[in-house]
């Protein structure tokens, strides 16, 4: 039957949108949620199934994330992971399978193009933190926070101070990222100012929107003519709920 030859995944890419209350989710013990790079933010829960090949009813506590279903998913089937190029995720078949584990040099957490934070073993240090959502600003660090994710999971304690020489292992790790690492344009970005098309026709345009501090509340539409000769305005619920189809060239606001 199907079933015995399908793999699936469920999981999400960010943690709970905070400010939309209820409906945004929890994030529990962590700290923070969605666009920011604190643990609510980035760790997500993963739930695997494969009748037959993955044991129902167990927890794995080894970390992965969602780039190794890639490289997973090209083992399973059988395909060779491309070679010409760098792939950051790992074949997770032995956690998943429950064989063995999966070693990973580190854990490293952007916003934008900008390395906020970085994990390597237990230890997770922070070199700028920010709210998900009403700090516009960056907090940056001289001496970078670091916290004990294994006893401290919700980043209460500092222990900067305490250990140093873990900061200086997670510094170097950084450094050698750093130079293999070829930056690219941001889509986000470039996309942010462009004229959009949603599903029913209609054209909208976002006039203010800061995907970068992600003031999503501040969000403003200006009404523009669409195909049946119609102005509309959008609201900012049918922004964020908003389906584009694809993007319009044109003047950028």
């Amino acid at each position: 039957k199907l079933a015995d030859n399908t793999f699936v995944f469920f999981t999400s890419d960010n943690g709970p949108w905070l400010i939309m209350n209820q409906q945004g989710g929890s994030a529990g013990l962590l700290r923070e949620g969605k666009g920011s790079t604190w643990e609510g933010g980035m760790r997500v829960p993963g739930i695997a199934w494969w009748p037959g090949k993955i044991k129902p009813a167990q927890t794995q506590r080894t970390l992965a994330c969602t780039m190794d279903l890639f490289t997973t998913s090209l083992k399973l089937t059988g395909v060779d992971v491309p070679a010409d190029r760098p792939i950051d995720g790992l074949d997770i078949r032995p956690l998943l399978f429950g064989t063995g584990l999966v070693s990973r040099e580190a854990y490293y957490f952007y916003r934008g193009t900008r390395l906020m934070a970085a994990r390597v073993g237990d230890y997770k240090a922070h070199f700028m933190t920010q709210a998900a959502y009403g700090q516009p600003k960056e907090d940056v660090h001289e001496t970078p926070l670091l916290f004990n994710l294994c006893v401290d999971p919700s980043e209460n304690f500092n222990l900067a101070t305490n250990h140093p020489a873990i900061l200086s292992q997670i510094a170097q790790t950084v450094d050698r990222h750093k130079a293999t690492l070829t930056p690219a344009q941001s889509q986000l970005v470039e996309m942010a100012w462009d004229p959009i098309t949603r599903i029913d026709g209609s054209l909208g345009i976002y006039t203010k929107i800061d995907f970068e501090n992600r003031e999503a509340r501040e969000i403003e539409v200006a009404p523009m003519a669409d195909v049946r000769g119609d102005t509309e305005e959008l609201s900012l619920g049918e922004i964020l709920e908003s389906k584009c189809v694809r993007r319009r060239s044109g003047a950028r606001a």
